[in-house]
């Protein structure tokens, strides 16, 4: 199994999706775990082409993106 890389958009959705990792064994490293900030054009570029990077294991979460928290944690789990 690959393993997942998540980008979030700020400290605080980190430190929440850590916690959510800890809880929910969503199976994801620390380390994968990568603060975006909202004005970074990793960001602006990651939202663009976020299907694509579900198929190679790279998540995407954004608080601006109107999903609720189970809808997060189902994507991650799939």
């Amino acid at each position: 199994m690959r393993e997942k890389i998540v980008y979030v958009e700020g400290e605080s959705d980190k430190i929440f999706l850590t916690l959510l990792n800890e809880v929910k064994n969503l199976g994801l490293k620390d380390s994968n775990i990568i603060n975006c900030g909202s004005k970074d054009k990793l960001s602006k570029e990651a939202e663009s082409i976020k299907e694509y990077l579900k198929a190679k294991d790279i998540y995407i979460v954004f608080d601006s993106d109107n999903q609720t928290k189970e809808a997060k944690i189902q994507e991650i789990k799939k």
